[in-house]
């Protein structure tokens, strides 16, 4: 089965996470490793950080973490204009900036 690959965005609630935005990158695992890359963020858990970005792989309906980056609100932000303008690229459009 073909693999596919999204951003899942969540906050940490008291009760437990809570998914809030997703971006679908397709099925070049390459190309979502990329974006995923270019975002701001840290890669350990910090206490003040209750925002994180997850890079899911998928296959057959089964979600699998690949990573994760913890970000300010600010961080999350410009990553979304990161990813925007990426997935524009990616299809050949011209991202208005």
């Amino acid at each position: 089965m073909e693999k596919t690959y999204y951003l899942s965005l969540n906050l940490k609630t008291p009760n437990g996470l809570e998914p809030y935005g997703r971006y679908d990158l397709g099925s070049d695992k390459d190309f979502a490793r990329h974006v995923f890359d270019a975002l701001m963020g840290i890669g350990e858990p910090a206490v003040q950080l209750v925002l994180h970005i997850d890079l899911i792989e998928s296959e057959d309906g089964v979600p699998f973490v690949l990573n994760v980056k913890h970000c300010t609100l600010n961080e999350v932000a410009e990553n979304t204009k990161r990813i925007t303008v990426e997935l524009f690229r990616y299809h050949g459009l011209n991202a208005a900036t």
